[in-house]
């Protein structure tokens, strides 16, 4: 490696938990982001579904936009009046669709 043949330091992996400056800074002024919007929402239509298909159908009514298939290395989701869509997994580990679907199977039982 590069940095290894000339002796420099390597940065291992961002702290998948850490969050943007931005985000952090609203969060400590106690302003709304979008991504705690968008947990919030997440969160309530998942008390409403039934199935992972479902789940995606209650969000788009609710005016998201969402990639998803099989195709795409990550699930990304654009808010009703977002600007980009943001990757599920930026959300938190539990917002995966892998980790959906065992909250929803979850709340069956």
């Amino acid at each position: 490696r590069f940095a290894e043949r000339y002796h420099l330091s390597v940065i291992d992996n961002q702290d998948p938990q850490a969050k943007h400056y931005a985000e952090w800074k609203a969060e400590q002024e106690y302003r709304p982001t979008i991504r705690n919007e968008i947990r919030r929402d997440i969160d309530v239509v998942l008390k409403q579904s039934h199935s992972l298909n479902n789940f995606w159908e209650l969000l788009r009514l609710r005016g998201y936009e969402i990639k998803f298939n099989e195709k795409r290395k990550y699930a990304a989701i654009r808010p009703p009046n977002g600007k980009r869509f943001i990757r599920m997994k930026s959300l938190g580990e539990e917002y995966t669709p892998r980790e959906l679907v065992k909250r929803l199977e979850a709340a069956r039982q």
